[in-house]
């Protein structure tokens, strides 16, 4: 019988699964082309396969497969040595292949000289090649070897619980070569150097010595406070600081400050492009501006701003009884106010003013100097 094999590719291992426990499967396919008398074969035949090292030392058992069937000279089986369970990546490692009919009772015929076993299978079937704690295995080209992981510089970071800590000297992200004295240092070169994304509530807190010193974030909702909207964002002290809330230009120099309590101290001058507003209860800025003509007829009101922030409406001016007097309608409550009025007009003309019958009037009288007799007119009105 003159037989030959070409060996076409040798296939991956593979893993399965027992009884719910996770064995490996360390058979491997070869697949080959069987000439038998110079002709492919088409038989059965029994297919002996032998691992080898480099020194032609048998390893573990032989792997039979008997009655493997041959079509056109091509076939197909699963090699599996025993005694072993695994390769040791050291050395390169052979197997012979030997074939007989199934048929014929002959001795095997081993076919040519061995062939190196592929790198896949032997990957697959590695073991940690006598490697002590703290090796890896590396791969020098053609074999798989322990060596010693080298640290050349121990790493700053360390893992304390859950937490990976790095407690001296600046973390840099970005350009490296920057030389500011930072603990986090970000660099970018695109808009949006860092973001910070959260659920409902998000902030980021700020601390000193281990306390709580302020934030920045949303934090606060519509629920814990109704003047808050949950959209809005927020800029702020934690609730135990009794420090106050600096908006600083040039190096620490606070320009403006609000107070634990809400006080606002602002150090330099105030610009105000719009109209300001204040509640109807609070002092220090002016809460109704009037031009009116004032009588016992026709009074009207040529000019007015509202200053109050609770209330939009607009003031009323009606007649009074007699013929420089007036009543002014306010839509909220002036007793607790000051107010101060100016008769307009060429000539010795003067005006005055008292509180009204409820406490959202004020009546004012205009008339002549000299005299003290009234007289309609123009008159100006400020309410602080």
């Amino acid at each position: 019988m003159n037989i030959k094999t070409i060996l076409f590719i040798s296939l991956i291992g593979f893993i399965t699964l027992s009884n719910g426990v996770a064995q490996t499967n360390h058979s491997f396919n070869y697949q080959g082309e069987l000439i038998d008398s110079g002709v492919p074969a088409n038989d059965n035949y029994d297919i002996r396969i032998t691992m080898l090292n480099s020194s032609d030392v048998q390893i573990g058992a032989p792997s039979y497969n008997d009655n493997i069937p041959v079509s056109n000279g091509l076939f197909n089986t699963s090699v599996n040595i025993g005694g072993i369970s695994s390769f040791d990546g050291f050395e390169n490692y052979f197997f012979e292949v030997a074939v007989r009919k199934n048929s014929s009772g002959d001795p095997y015929t081993i076919l040519g000289s061995p062939q190196p076993l592929m790198a896949v299978p032997l990957a697959t079937n590695l073991v940690n090649g006598n490697a002590t704690t703290g090796q890896v295995l590396t791969f020098d080209g053609s074999q798989w070897g322990p060596s010693s992981l080298t640290v050349t510089t121990p790493s700053p970071w360390s893992i304390q619980g859950n937490e990976i800590v790095y407690s001296t000297g600046t973390v840099k992200i970005g350009d490296i070569s920057s030389t500011y004295a930072n603990s986090l240092l970000v660099i970018s070169g695109t808009d949006q150097t860092a973001s910070f994304d959260g659920g409902d509530n998000m902030y980021v807190m700020f601390r000193e010595n281990s306390q709580n010193r302020g934030y920045i974030g949303s934090y606060i909702d519509s629920t814990s406070n109704p003047d808050v909207n949950d959209k809005d964002f927020e800029v702020g002290t934690t609730n135990n600081n009794s420090g106050s809330l600096h908006l600083v230009t040039g190096f620490n120099q606070p320009r403006l400050t609000i107070a634990s309590n809400g006080n606002i101290d602002i150090k330099k001058e105030l610009t105000v492009d719009g109209n300001t507003k204040q509640l109807s209860t609070s002092n220090g800025m002016m809460k109704f501006m009037i031009k009116a003509t004032c009588g016992s007829t026709l009074s009207s009101i040529s000019r007015q701003y509202n200053g109050v922030s609770d209330s939009s409406v607009l003031v009323s001016i009606s007649n009074g009884g007699s013929i420089g007097e007036c009543i002014f309608n306010f839509p909220v409550s002036v007793s607790q106010r000051y107010w101060q009025v100016t008769a307009l007009s060429a000539g010795n003309r003067s005006a005055s003013c008292t509180a009204g019958s409820s406490s959202n009037k004020i009546r004012c009288t205009r008339f002549k100097s000299a005299e003290g007799t009234e007289i309609q007119g123009d008159i100006m009105l400020l309410v602080y």
